[in-house]
């Protein structure tokens, strides 16, 4: 479990607190506290001048629609750090800042390593994904909305999702009423001539909302509360097979619970949509830096009591850039009926606001004291990027579902997921007023200079102290909405690497040429994986031949390969005529130079172009005689490289040489005369002797060397 604090929150020491009150009778959560000679995160007080502290009875005001608490505190000074009256109101003035307001959102969250997405293959349709490459990823085919089970109670939602047109039968529901199969057969000439223009279609699911499935972020014992109804249970999911998608499980959240009721009522209330659509148009929010996981993290947090008070809590419809999937009963709005139901909903949520903050607001002792806020999980946010995050994503889902699935993806891109989660996080905001310190004659006085003579109640828990003060607090609730990124990831839509072909090797006796006779590995494993790649793989082949021996495999990168895709003609006795089908084999003549060795490797190439690996090399020769033409076939083995090293230990060995330029020698009969440079060392007509010391380094034992020097009239030649 993590500990999610603002991070001007978090403090090493007391002249980092932006609350110093705070700091000496509350706690403050550091990044470095010291424990049993260990550092620990956690909370720490830094008492260093207030000697005892109370808190006074709290009252609440309720003339407000959101409850606000108001208390004193009373507390005195350790008289050992105070030289007078003077010295304490000048600290009490810089360590309380009246009128400033301090916020104060932490609250604990597991974070669960969320499992990457992957892409599932389920079958290949080759003309669909042939289009994906030159539609826009929001004009594909979206599983959400052709899955979505009350699409034929709205219309305008069906009319994008399964690219109605005038042509369509009133009731045709695709994956309903007809099979899904032929909205992929039909999938261009529906986008031509769709009732929605491609660019209304492609803006109108910048942003879904999937809310139609209540209870996935809730547990089950808190969908029914005293004296309401129960969520009901979610729709049954129709079960769409697209031929590829993106999936991604979303678990459920470990938060504390206790915000649970409240978000049964928001969604029994059918007031999620208004708020995730107010998150989505609101321009209002603040980045706000929190200390998460022992990192500094920017946040979007987005006031809810704000929100709640608009326009907006009561009214809905969709914008443009908007598709919500909602439940059954949120469909319908348009009567009188359901119009004033929907104001009695309202006037229901704002009650339970009005409750849940009141019920639920932390006092000024428990912020102080670093208890943690009550939170509620509203549901994911999953920005979907093309390519790179710079700018806007193409897309944005809001959802609560257990598994995330994405089918509109372009053959052969890159998209960026960035799942986020929104948390309600009941914080506060706390600002001191009426501050009032003792002075040099006992007496109590207010800092605008006012003279206090009734004082609160709880004043005489202090009055005999030396040094002594008080404050009031007012603690308003600050419910909040936070956007906390979760996981960061790339995937790509492309083929599976094709195995590397089966070459079977044949000649004609009266030719000199090689053939080539391609089969796929696929025919011999029938496995599930296996008949999905072998979907996508249609016996098409590269051939690659050097006139010299290779001595790496990359020397075939620089050949420029023969394309080997044979076809078969079928003639059907039905209304599909004459087609032309693909071969997993293939055949091909190389026309070659007798006598002459030429060298061979081959790659398998799947629809999309993906290629295998290169086949082992075969070194080929058509050998001539008197009558006819024989073939020779081995396999290559590349030549080894000889790259060695060669390297010997020697002993450790010294060598002094003297330097020649100071000392020169000759040498003269029965004496040797050293020559000096500048006549530094001796003087002239003078003799020295100098003794050298050698100590042997391995037994220890001493060498003494004299040495006498004459200084000769000579000077160097």
């Amino acid at each position: 479990m993590s500990t999610i604090v603002e991070s001007t929150n978090v403090i090493s020491s007391l002249e980092e607190a932006p609350d110093k009150l705070r700091a000496e009778i509350g706690r403050y959560y550091s990044p470095n506290r010291t424990q049993g000679g260990f550092s620990v995160t956690g909370f720490k007080n830094y008492r260093v001048s207030i000697e005892r502290e109370s808190f006074l009875s709290y009252s609440t005001n309720s003339d407000t629609l959101f409850p606000s608490q108001k208390t004193s505190v009373v507390f005195t000074g350790m008289e050992s750090k105070f030289r007078d009256q003077s010295q304490w109101r000048d600290y009490i003035r810089a360590s309380i800042p009246v009128g400033t307001t301090f916020q104060d959102h932490q609250f604990d969250l597991t974070l669960n390593n969320l499992n990457a997405g992957e892409i599932i293959k389920n079958f290949h349709h080759p003309d669909y994904e042939d289009a994906t490459k030159t539609t826009s990823s929001n004009l594909l085919l979206n599983w959400n909305l052709i899955s979505y089970p009350f699409k034929s109670q709205k219309k305008d939602l069906q009319n994008v999702g399964d690219l109605l047109t005038q042509f369509d039968d009133p009731q045709y529901e695709a994956g309903v009423t007809e099979d899904i199969d032929k909205l992929f057969d039909q999938y261009q000439a529906r986008l031509a001539n769709a009732i929605v223009p491609s660019e209304e279609a492609e803006q109108k699911q910048r942003n879904i909302f999937d809310l139609q499935r209540p209870e996935v972020i809730l547990p089950n014992s808190s969908l029914q509360t005293s004296g309401r109804q129960a969520v009901q249970n979610p729709p049954l999911i129709r079960t769409i097979k697209f031929p590829y998608l993106f999936q991604k499980d979303l678990p459920f959240i470990n938060f504390s619970l206790e915000g649970s009721s409240f978000l049964a009522k928001i969604i029994e209330s059918n007031k999620e949509k208004n708020i995730l659509q107010s998150i989505k148009r609101d321009l209002s929010y603040q980045t706000i830096g929190f200390r998460v996981g022992g990192q500094n993290l920017g946040i979007k947090i987005y006031d809810l009591l704000a929100l709640s008070s608009t326009t907006s809590i009561i009214n809905f419809s969709e914008f443009p850039d908007e598709t919500f999937l909602l439940r059954e009963e949120e469909l319908s709005n348009s009567s009188d009926s359901d119009r004033f139901l929907n104001q009695i909903k309202t006037m229901d949520y704002l009650a339970e606001l009005r409750n849940f903050t009141r019920d639920n607001m932390r006092s000024y002792e428990e912020i102080i004291q670093g208890t943690g806020s009550k939170t509620f999980v509203l549901g994911y946010k999953i920005e979907k990027y093309l390519d790179n995050t710079a700018g806007s994503p193409i897309q944005t889902y809001y959802t609560k579902d257990k598994v995330f699935r994405d089918t509109q993806l372009k053959y052969g891109r890159k998209y960026i997921y960035v799942t986020k989660v929104l948390v309600g996080v009941l914080g506060s905001t706390y600002t001191y007023s009426n501050l009032v310190a003792s002075k040099e004659d006992g007496e109590m006085q207010s800092f605008s200079g006012e003279i206090i003579e009734n004082n609160p109640a709880g004043f005489s828990q202090i009055q005999d102290a030396k040094f002594k003060a008080y404050v009031e607090v007012e603690v308003k609730p600050s419910l909040q909405i936070a956007e906390i990124e979760l996981q960061r990831e790339e995937t790509k839509f492309i083929d599976d690497m094709p195995d590397m072909p089966q070459i079977d090797f044949a000649n004609r006796p009266h030719r000199p040429s090689v053939e080539f006779f391609f089969s796929s590995l696929y025919e011999d494993r029938p496995g599930v994986n296996d008949k999905i790649r072998q979907e996508y793989f249609r016996g098409r082949y590269e051939i690659y031949r050097l006139n010299q021996a290779p001595k790496i495999i990359e020397q075939f990168d620089e050949v420029f390969p023969i394309t080997v895709d044979d076809m078969a003609t079928y003639a059907f006795s039905d209304i599909r005529g004459v087609e032309n089908k693909d071969k997993i084999s293939a055949h091909y003549e190389d026309m070659v130079v007798p006598n002459r060795k030429y060298y061979y490797s081959f790659k398998s190439v799947s629809y999309h172009g993906e290629k295998s690996e290169y086949s082992p090399v075969f070194e080929v020769e058509v050998l001539k005689d008197s009558d006819e033409y024989k073939l020779v076939v081995s396999e290559y083995r590349f030549p080894e490289t000889k790259d060695f090293e060669f390297s010997k230990s020697l002993k450790r060995i010294m060598k002094i040489d003297p330097n020649i330029e100071r000392v020169l020698f000759s040498k003269q009969e029965s004496k040797t005369n050293w020559e000096l440079d500048n006549g530094t060392l001796l003087q002239k007509g003078q003799n020295k002797t100098f003794k050298i010391r050698v100590t042997s380094k391995h037994t220890g034992k001493k060498l003494d060397i004299n040495l006498r020097f004459f200084l000769d009239d000579r000077t160097n030649t």
